[in-house]
């Protein structure tokens, strides 16, 4: 049973649908604003995403090539290439029919104040867009982490067999091992579950539902208010913790390990700090964006009802609500606003003939505008980040944490060999006299 609604008996209903025809609100842009502010915002947070990237991609082939692993010349960042472009599609598609402010109510930020409603509810080419941007990223990065794994196997190895050897030659060797190997372990599991759960819940589908609107005595499961409310929002934020908490873990064995006082600059050492520290300002600056994300989730107050998502009406009864039946026409005008949708006979081709009637009441549509804004740009900073860390650990896991025994053993016989020499020089002279 419903424990709330928002219907109530004491407000009109109107049984004449007409009334609900060509009293489309009309909305224009900011005088002398060619472009808006939040296409602007968005504008201006991708170019910071990009450079970003780009200085990521320079520090890290330069430690790549210091270590000899990689020429600059070859695509040392590998398939992480394959992800840009689908955010270059959603950030175009959201510049396109969101933030246009010549849009007007037929904007799609009328209704959708996130990224996951509007693919689910407006545009589905989105969702399938969505879908496989998703599980690109989290195959990408699970190959990417499986190979951290294996690189952490292999230096376990080796220093294992180079202990062993250091013993051998009786060398002035103490035992060596990776440090904080537990800690680069669960890393990499978290790093895993966090994908895997931002993935699987992210692409489940942000319905709009019709709940609430009738009356308590009515039964009703709002399947779509709990998925939204529960899985989906628990499950992004969850896993991009946990994305973000295995990247620190990961990094602190080899960071350890290098120890910052061996940087030189232009040495390996040095291009995986500057790609570490640019990783992590990325992330920070992936926290803020879903701060004011959340922020302006919050301003835009309940859910929109699927009969309130009015640039899906595409024939004036269903504008008018004429189409539904005459008990859900009286729920639907029996509540707080009444019924939301106007149908504009006269709309041209860039306008949905059905808007929301007063669309910008309270600053709604610029308020949606910048949630959808924001949280584009949290995920693409997300990515970023995460590229960069990814490239940060590999570089400092090719560079070797503990000096080869039989490299260590020859310099010391060198050095002895060298000292004697200097040795019997010194005593020739006395000798003669």
């Amino acid at each position: 049973m419903t424990t709330d609604t928002t219907y109530n008996p004491n407000i009109t209903w109107y049984e004449d649908r007409s009334i609900f025809v060509g009293s489309a609100t009309p909305f224009a842009c900011a005088p002398g604003d060619e472009y808006s502010m939040p296409g602007k915002v968005l504008f201006w947070g991708s170019v910071g995403g990009a450079v970003l990237f780009f200085f990521m991609w320079l520090f890290s082939g330069l430690g790549e090539a210091a270590t000899g692993e990689r020429p600059l010349a070859q695509n040392h960042m590998g398939t992480f290439f394959l992800i840009p472009p689908f955010f270059v599609a959603m950030g175009a598609v959201i510049g396109w029919r969101v933030i246009d402010c010549t849009l007007g109510c037929s904007s799609w930020a009328e209704s959708a104040p996130s990224i996951s409603f509007l693919t689910a509810n407006i545009m589905f080419e989105g969702y399938v867009l969505l879908f496989v941007m998703l599980v690109l990223i989290a195959y990408i990065f699970f190959e990417r982490v499986d190979e951290m794994a294996r690189n952490r196997v292999k230096l376990e190895a080796e220093v294992a067999a180079l202990n062993r050897i250091g013993n051998k030659l009786e060398a002035e060797v103490k035992p060596h091992h990776l440090p904080y190997y537990f800690t680069s372990l669960a890393g990499e599991w978290l790093m895993r579950w966090g994908f895997a759960l931002t993935t699987i819940t992210g692409i489940m589908p942000s319905l709009a539902g019709n709940c609430h609107m009738q009356p308590t005595e009515y039964y009703e499961y709002c399947y779509e208010e709990v998925m939204s409310a529960g899985p989906h929002t628990i499950g992004i934020a969850g896993g991009i913790f946990l994305t973000f908490l295995g990247f620190q873990l990961r990094a602190v064995g080899p960071i350890t390990g290098q120890g910052l006082e061996k940087l030189k600059p232009g040495g390996a050492r040095s291009y995986a700090f500057y790609t570490l520290v640019i990783s992590e300002l990325t992330f920070f600056l992936m926290l803020a964006y879903f701060v004011a994300w959340g922020y302006f989730l919050s301003l835009s107050g309940t859910g929109t009802k699927r009969v309130d998502v009015c640039i899906l009406h595409e024939t004036m009864d269903q504008c008018t609500g004429a189409s539904l039946p005459p008990m859900q026409q009286r729920w639907a005008d029996q509540r707080q606003g009444g019924w939301k949708c106007r149908w504009d006979p006269n709309a041209d081709f860039y306008q949905y003939p059905c808007t929301k009637f007063n669309c910008d009441a309270g600053g709604r549509v610029t308020q949606n505008k910048y949630s959808v804004i924001f949280e584009f740009l949290g995920f693409l900073y997300w990515a970023i980040a995460s590229a960069g860390m990814t490239q940060a650990i590999d570089i400092m896991d090719d560079i070797p944490a503990i000096e080869n025994p039989i490299k260590k053993y020859v310099k010391q016989q060198r050095k002895r060999l060298f000292e004697a020499r200097e040795l019997g020089a010194g005593a020739a002279p006395s000798a003669l006299v």
